[in-house]
């Protein structure tokens, strides 16, 4: 997992729990923003958190989806975000706008594979792939 991804997470986790806390969680974790680590080391920040947070891991992963949505992502893709009018739009136009992207720019990086079709005049059908079988 890229380590953005973690800085992300850390992000979340001092929001949740304040900056002291998240230095508590965090600190035999080193990472760089610019690197891919493994799968398992996420997972076990996000475990460390539910212990810390007593949030379910399903509360804890939306959470923080929703947190790197809003925060992360749209500060590293403000044009897409502004570009795309609603979350249908938004949708439609990841694979191609960001998942791509990530792959040609990022070494390591391995984001799922999302094939998005409408369904409907406001709805989505996505099959998301992933070979690190984070589905």
């Amino acid at each position: 997992m890229h380590g953005l991804i973690f800085a992300s997470l850390r992000d979340y986790t001092a929001l949740r729990l304040g900056e002291e806390r998240a230095v508590e969680l965090w600190e035999d974790r080193i990472f760089e923003t610019t690197e891919a680590y493994d799968d398992e080391w996420f997972t076990a920040q996000l475990e460390r958190l539910v212990v810390a947070t007593g949030d379910s891991k399903d509360e804890i992963e939306r959470g923080f989806g929703s947190f790197a949505a809003r925060t992360t992502f749209a500060g590293l893709y403000p044009a897409y975000y502004e570009e795309s009018a609603d979350t249908f739009t938004f949708l439609l136009g990841i694979e191609e706008k960001i998942h791509e992207l990530v792959r040609a720019t990022i070494s390591g990086a391995s984001p799922p594979e999302l094939h998005v079709q409408p369904f409907g005049e406001v709805g989505v059908l996505i099959s998301y792939t992933s070979e690190r079988r984070l589905c």
